[in-house]
């Protein structure tokens, strides 16, 4: 007795470290068109829609050319009566973190996300844009005691995971090892933070990611 692949059925076979050289991001396609209904857009701004929170929301985006004719910056808003965006972020550059608030489980709550610029045409016809993962807040999954997460989020900050969008180009490996470098120095501000107020008789880090570079590169 034997086992045949159904045709058609398996996609993909990858396992363990070979499923590392597969980028896991939805990828969503969104028309750019000239700003309108906006309680304050710049002349000649041009807007796009952005599906968020599994589609349950969407933020509104504006695209900007500062000097009047080279589009370079990028608005988030979570609608456009809103009078100050939520982030900026300028072409080839991160933004802040964005504090917003989606929907788990029927109820809202509060998450941080960042965006990445890939690519901007100077004409405002096109954008690239990457959406990092985004933290819940009020998860303590990665924490034990679980009240210590919102202690480090509140003092230290958000914690940026690592880009997954694409896999074996020197472009998308670039981008990882931005935030590969973001994570890292979360880690660093953590561990001073644990270490200034937290009494301890032995404390041990350990970061996982340069397997996951060695591996993927």
């Amino acid at each position: 007795m034997g086992y045949s692949q159904p045709s058609g059925v398996v996609t993909g076979e990858e396992d363990g470290e070979m499923s590392q050289d597969q980028p896991s991001a939805d990828q969503i396609k969104t028309p750019i068109k000239p700003a309108a209904s906006w309680l304050s857009a710049p002349a000649g701004a041009k807007e796009m829609v952005l599906p968020v929170n599994s589609g349950q929301a969407r933020r509104f985006g504006l695209l900007i050319a500062e000097d009047g004719q080279n589009y370079n910056k990028l608005q988030i808003f979570k609608n456009k009566k809103q009078a100050q965006p939520l982030v900026q972020c300028y072409a080839g550059q991160w933004s802040d973190w964005i504090y917003d608030t989606f929907i788990f489980n029927g109820k809202d709550t509060p998450v941080a996300y960042k965006l990445r610029i890939l690519d901007m045409k100077a004409d405002g016809s096109f954008a690239k844009i990457y959406c990092s993962f985004v933290l819940n807040l009020k998860s303590s999954k990665y924490f034990h005691p679980a009240e210590l997460g919102e202690e480090i989020y509140k003092n230290v900050g958000p914690m940026l995971q690592p880009t997954n969008f694409d896999r074996n180009n020197a472009f998308a490996d670039a981008i990882m090892n931005e935030s590969v470098a973001e994570m890292y120095q979360w880690h660093v501000e953590a561990i001073d933070y644990l270490l200034r107020n937290k009494e301890w008789i032995c404390f041990m880090s350990t970061c996982m990611v340069l397997i996951c570079i060695t591996t993927t590169s």
